[in-house]
């Protein structure tokens, strides 16, 4: 699944413009396979996150010649210290996806992406660290990522293989 931003002009407004369309036309919605939406409140704020999605793409030939199979528009509304967000993100997917799936798959997404970042805050202090590094910004970031992977190696028992011999 590949977040469709603004830099990919003519994919993201032929998306904008099919959304924008079915909003248009279905001012109400139902749980399906093409709509889903949760609610959650943690650490003082409440989010209401809706997901449609669509699998004919009859109408949205660029999407069609990215080879995707699934089209998604999540709208995600927050509020935190009395303060409300709201903000419409659209996917793309190689794969058929139901509106929960493609929920679901950003969710778990931020979590990996959060993750990440404890990891280099706590194992690293890059929040610490910030600016800290004026001659090469992006050189404390790269090596930062790059030892996190031994980290989480897996030490797994190296398998004998058969060459024949």
């Amino acid at each position: 699944m590949v977040t469709v931003k603004s830099n990919q002009k003519t994919l993201h407004k032929e998306l904008v413009t099919y959304f924008d369309h079915y909003w248009a036309n279905h001012t109400q919605d139902t749980l399906s396979d093409q709509f889903f939406e949760q609610q959650n409140e943690t650490h003082g704020r409440k989010e209401h996150r809706r997901c449609w999605v669509t699998m004919d793409l009859s109408s949205l030939s660029i999407a069609a010649e990215w080879q995707a199979k699934t089209v998604a528009a999540i709208q995600s509304d927050r509020v935190s210290n009395e303060k409300g967000r709201s903000h419409i993100r659209y996917f793309i997917s190689s794969k058929a996806m139901t509106a929960e799936e493609v929920l679901k798959a950003t969710r778990e997404h931020w979590g990996v992406e959060n993750q990440l970042h404890w990891v280099l805050d706590v194992s690293f202090g890059e929040d610490v660290l910030q600016g800290e590094v004026a001659e090469c910004p992006d050189c404390g970031i790269e090596l930062e990522i790059t030892s996190v992977d031994p980290l989480a190696v897996d030490y797994a028992p190296e398998v004998e293989e058969d060459w024949g011999e």
